[in-house]
């Protein structure tokens, strides 16, 4: 068993200490399972024992008197629970802008409170007028809250949307989808089309 030590916590919140690694379900939506609930004393340390290896959410209430609501803390043999916590399946990202930059669109998303990081995030689009959306982009940093799409048709509404998932593909949802429209290609649009086969397949 492992001990939680943190330090420099707002003294008298409330704070209530979740596992990750076992999610049950309140409401429809997937929480990590209650641990321990308390209120921190007055050196402002909090010192938990008999705690299982594992990554956990440290959640403080009334939120007036902190500046970070929520913590992502480590517990022991990080090596073990991480390996874990790849498979366990992540809540769905939120999705927060959509910017165009020329040919080119930066996503930005970031995570619910009672969320985690798992193994990747895909992003997908979707041009308009077109039924099928497409994996652009990923990314395997669980720190990132943000990437690029690259390689998009000049002058082309999209739609797009971003998942996380686990080490095995399998996911919660989708974020909900924002549209950014692409400059106008100056160069021929053949030079600028990446999809292979026929123009219209390239566009979708």
């Amino acid at each position: 068993m492992a001990t939680l030590v943190q330090s420099g916590l707002p003294v008298g919140a409330v704070f209530v200490l979740q596992d990750n690694l076992f999610l049950v379900d309140r409401g429809g939506r997937q929480h990590g399972l209650l641990v321990r609930t308390g209120t921190i004393p007055e050196t402002g340390v909090l010192s938990l024992g008999g705690l299982r290896d594992s990554n956990y959410a440290l959640l403080f209430r009334p939120l007036h008197l902190v500046n970070q609501s929520r913590l992502s803390i480590d517990v022991g043999d990080r090596s073990t629970f991480r390996r874990r916590l790849e498979h366990v399946v992540p809540p769905p990202v939120i999705l927060l802008s959509a910017v165009a930059d020329g040919l080119d669109v930066e996503l930005a998303w970031t995570h619910p409170a009672d969320g985690f990081a798992g193994h990747r995030v895909v992003a997908q689009a979707q041009a308009a007028g077109s039924p099928v959306w497409r994996d652009v982009a990923e990314t395997r940093d669980l720190q990132a809250r943000r990437l690029v799409v690259t390689g998009l048709l000049g002058g082309t509404s999209y739609a797009f949307r971003v998942r996380q998932e686990t080490v095995e593909g399998r996911y919660r949802g989708y974020s909900r989808s924002l549209v950014a429209t692409t400059g106008e290609d100056e160069r021929d649009n053949a030079a600028n089309l990446q999809w292979g086969g026929s123009f219209e397949e390239r566009v979708w």
